[in-house]
């Protein structure tokens, strides 16, 4: 496994290549009709930039704070108390428009948060994360980046 070592990134990662906990599906009214009780938030091509993405995060799920940074979405990720709904879907109709690092941190967090991941933080709440089976193989190529332990 190649690694690259970063040290000034979210609590002290490495770069691998991980298999990823999302679900790839263009439809998603199967999976909403089974987790009736779910906020859908809904990426499109036209988030652009990290800054417009992870506010469209603090806007769309009512966030009580946060801050316009890597480590900010992944607290709010991991605790999504505040909201009603049990399941919080992340429909993504495409990979967001970010630069290849803050892209791979992205999904690296969603990956993390994902319900799909059995050491998942997020346990009070079903964080299901979606993408088209077309951009699967893309995002799969992707390396992510691990925890330090």
């Amino acid at each position: 496994i190649e690694v690259i070592v970063l040290g000034m990134l979210v609590g002290q990662r490495q770069k691998y290549r991980l298999a990823k906990n999302f679900i790839y599906l263009d439809n998603i009214d199967t999976l909403v009709s089974e987790n009736a009780d779910c906020k859908i938030l809904t990426f499109t091509s036209e988030v652009k930039g990290k800054s417009e993405l992870i506010q469209k995060y603090w806007k769309d799920l009512n966030c009580p704070h946060g801050s316009i940074n890597w480590d900010s979405l992944d607290d709010i990720l991991s605790d999504l108390s505040w909201i009603k709904e049990y399941c919080v879907i992340l429909h993504h109709q495409s990979i967001p428009q970010l630069d290849p690092n803050d892209l791979s941190m992205y999904l690296t967090i969603l990956n993390d948060q994902s319900t799909v991941n059995s050491k998942a933080v997020n346990l009070s709440k079903a964080l299901l994360v979606v993408f088209p089976p077309s951009l699967k193989d893309e995002i799969e190529s992707i390396d992510l980046w691990k925890r330090q332990d």
